[in-house]
């Protein structure tokens, strides 16, 4: 019974944008049919059938749904901002951050909890976050702990986004054959061996889970990222201030939606040197560069060689492609993110 009562006081926090109410209706639901009564959506900005669909829901009896309403969409570190403000002020004891096209396993959130009374009994309430597991996109958190090296999550030491000179052949390798890690892990999770939970080095939003008073131990996620490595920088900030998070194996998440991430290119230079969403490329770069130089870096030689290479052969792919306004936003999100230059660029609004 204590497990249920804390679902009751969990409240679940996500953003959503454009027309993606075919997404979070489902979400809605299962966190109904789960027994979860504090649902926070924070609205940048949608269209006006996800408007209506978040209105049907509020109106409810039997759903606490609470809207919080942009004039514009401002980004994932500001929405989540607004959420978690929110959940504590309705006196919620725990958050759960999800993204809006998540589908959560029935007892996902009771997994959370019973992995959170084992620990929370030598670790401090606010020095504790947990991570769900988003079986869609998993493998660098069950590289990590199959390692035995939490902060595998971050990367390698100096790279530049996925780029290390260092371990080119090991990159080459893992894009054309099988990883032998992920086999390791299939093997382990059908004989079910795989841990119960295990420390990781930092967490993505999409199943954080964390106790209200670790937000006065850190604060809030910085705004000025507005899209990417903002949960990363959050996380990560957690744990520099001597919290601990752990990637808990039974608490499935499932993705709705395929992410722009994962696309059909085998190389990430390529997806920039391609991609469409001007927006989306300038914010993922810039991010990723501030984040890594910030955290990442300890040798600035190897990192601005990684830089180099990395850079030429994303400028060398996008003009085989035709994609010249790629360079620019490329080179210029690169310069930002160098010089740490965040917040909103007004060029690269978000739909």
């Amino acid at each position: 019974m204590k497990l249920h009562r804390r679902i009751s006081k969990t409240a679940v926090v996500f953003v959503t944008y454009g027309n993606r109410h075919h997404y979070f209706s489902k979400l809605i639901e299962r966190l109904f049919s789960m027994g979860v009564e504090f649902i926070i959506a924070v609205d940048n900005n949608s269209h006006s059938e996800s408007k209506e669909t978040l209105l049907k829901y509020s109106s409810g009896k039997k759903l606490k749904l609470c809207i919080i309403e942009n004039s514009q969409n401002l980004g994932s570190a500001y929405g989540f901002s607004q959420g978690i403000k929110a959940a504590i002020e309705l006196g919620a004891e725990f958050i759960w951050l999800l993204d809006d096209d998540l589908l959560p396993d029935m007892d996902s959130l009771l997994s959370l909890l019973e992995v959170w009374n084992k620990l929370s009994l030598t670790v401090k309430t606010h020095q504790l976050m947990l991570l769900s597991n988003r079986v869609d996109r998993q493998n660098i958190y069950i590289r990590a702990i199959l390692s035995n090296n939490p902060e595998h999550v971050i990367g390698d030491k100096n790279k530049f986004r996925s780029f290390h000179i260092l371990k080119l052949i090991h990159t080459l390798s893992s894009k054309f054959f099988v990883n032998k890690e992920e086999s390791a892990f299939s093997k382990k999770t059908n004989m079910k061996e795989f841990p119960e939970y295990a420390p990781i080095g930092a967490a993505c939003y999409g199943g954080m889970f964390f106790n209200v008073s670790l937000v006065d131990t850190i604060g809030f996620p910085d705004k000025n990222y507005i899209l990417y490595y903002d949960d990363y920088e959050f996380s990560l900030r957690h744990i520099r201030q001597g919290g601990e998070i752990y990637f808990v194996t039974k608490s499935i998440l499932r993705d709705q939606v395929k992410s722009w991430n994962n696309s059909r290119w085998k190389f990430a230079f390529l997806e920039i040197a391609t991609n469409r969403n001007l927006s989306i490329l300038y914010y993922s770069v810039r991010n990723s560069v501030n984040f890594e130089k910030k955290y990442n870096v300890d040798n600035i030689f190897i990192y601005y060689l990684n830089l180099v290479i990395y850079t030429f052969f994303t400028c060398v792919a996008a003009l085989i492609f035709c994609r010249f306004r790629n360079i620019k936003v490329y080179l210029q999100a690169l310069f930002d993110g160098l010089n740490g230059k965040m917040g909103f660029n007004p060029k690269y609004l978000l739909k």
